[in-house]
């Protein structure tokens, strides 16, 4: 990645949290260490340095431009993954508490580097599926925001997402398409839903955020 082309993304895009030299580190550092582990096991498709930026690091984020997160919020990342979009979020907003949940054990365990050699400080990996914890009592209506992404949406999945989180917490899908959103505002329990149509920079991918409001 050539210097400044994170921090020059950024300002294109008219990001509202700019990229100091420590976040362009750590983007930097989370760029190198995710295509090494990408060779030994499968955490994206995407390749190159640049798609990688945009269509990841950027995308991830992306909604902070209409949709601020509180400082001390505590936020869950379902389907890690390799990260997306919570470790960004993390990285941008480094007071938040997050944790990222993944059913994988090796993908788990990449999370878990990228946080020891990041030092993010609350910033906890679980290692079990979201079934798993639906039902733990200790996790009910804890979080302030829930993040998904490269996840098929489903009835039930809303309804689990919507008992974790507080009162006024919000349900944040990374869809990419806006289709089908009428499908959930019937049967939601949600108060409020708001599908947020957007298109990246650089490859003027279209995009839509479906966030969901308790």
């Amino acid at each position: 990645m050539n210097s400044g082309f994170l921090i020059n993304l950024f300002e294109k895009a008219q990001m509202p949290l700019g990229l100091d030299g420590e976040r362009e580190e750590k983007f930097y550092i989370y760029l190198k260490e995710l295509q090494k582990w990408n060779e030994k096991i499968n955490l994206t498709a995407i390749k190159s340095e640049s798609e990688i930026v945009e269509k990841l690091f950027l995308d991830s984020v992306y909604f902070l431009k209409f949709l601020p997160i509180r400082p001390g919020s505590v936020c869950l990342d379902i389907g890690s993954g390799a990260g997306f979009p919570g470790l960004p979020i993390k990285i941008l907003c480094p007071e938040t508490d997050l944790t990222l949940l993944e059913a994988t054990k090796k993908k788990g365990a990449f999370l878990k580097h990228l946080i020891r050699i990041l030092s993010l400080s609350k910033c906890q990996v679980i290692i079990k599926r979201f079934e798993e914890i639906c039902n733990d009592e200790s996790f009910k209506r804890k979080f302030d925001f829930i993040t998904i992404r490269a996840v098929s949406l489903s009835q039930k999945l809303i309804l689990h997402a919507y008992n974790l989180l507080k009162d006024e917490g919000a349900f944040l899908y990374f869809g990419g398409e806006k289709g089908g959103i009428e499908s959930f505002l019937a049967k939601s329990p949600f108060a409020k839903i708001e599908a947020k149509e957007y298109k990246l920079p650089v490859s003027k991918l279209s995009r839509t955020l479906l966030t969901f409001r308790k």
